[in-house]
C-alpha cells in the first residue's frame, strides 16, 4: 500500500500520501547456522559439480537459497 500511494503522490494524482508516516517495521535479520567443516569440505569436493557449484555459491559468496533455487541453467555464462 504504501509504495502505490508513493506513486499516485509522484503523479501528482492525491495531493497527501495517507499512509506515509505509517510504520511498517523492519525485515528480520538472521545469522547462518554453523556447519561443521567436515562436511563442507566434503560437499565443496564433491564428485557431482552441481552439488560442488551450489554449495560454493552458498558458502563463499553468501548467495541465499531462494537465489539458488531462481538460478536457470542460462544464467551460466561463459563456462
Amino acid at each position: 500500500m504504501k509504495s502505490i500511494f508513493g506513486v499516485l503522490k509522484g503523479r501528482k494524482t492525491i495531493f497527501v500520501n495517507p499512509i506515509g508516516r505509517l510504520v511498517t517495521g523492519q525485515y528480520q535479520e538472521r545469522e547462518p547456522m554453523p556447519q561443521a567443516p567436515a562436511v563442507l569440505r566434503e560437499a565443496l569436493q564433491s564428485i557431482d559439480p552441481a552439488r560442488a557449484a551450489i554449495v560454493a555459491l552458498i558458502v563463499y559468496h553468501g548467495v541465499s537459497i531462494g537465489a539458488v533455487r531462481r538460478l536457470l541453467l542460462t544464467d551460466i555464462q561463459d563456462r
